[in-house]
């Protein structure tokens, strides 16, 4: 193959723009994993009126950004709000 890099790139120099594309990105199928489609189902919880307007009173309360722990720390405990069984 190496032998022939040559001949092939004067070839790959041959084809028109928009075709040269695709000749170059087909064997990347064979290389680069290809994406596979997932799907998540999360479990519905409502809030009520009260517990939104809580958080957002909390929020708006804190003067300071958060830090990054604060913030990982926030994201847990509301997961864990979210998914809880009622």
């Amino acid at each position: 193959m190496s032998s022939n890099i040559e001949s092939i790139q004067n070839d790959i120099d041959k084809i028109e723009p928009k075709d040269r594309i695709s000749v170059l990105l087909k064997p990347s199928e064979f290389v680069i994993p290809k994406l596979q489609s997932t799907q998540l189902t999360i479990p519905e919880r409502e809030f009520t009126d009260a517990e939104l307007d809580a958080e957002t009173k909390r929020l708006y309360a804190k003067k300071t950004p958060l830090t990054d722990e604060e913030r990982e720390a926030e994201i847990t405990r509301l997961k864990k709000k979210l998914f809880e069984d009622d």
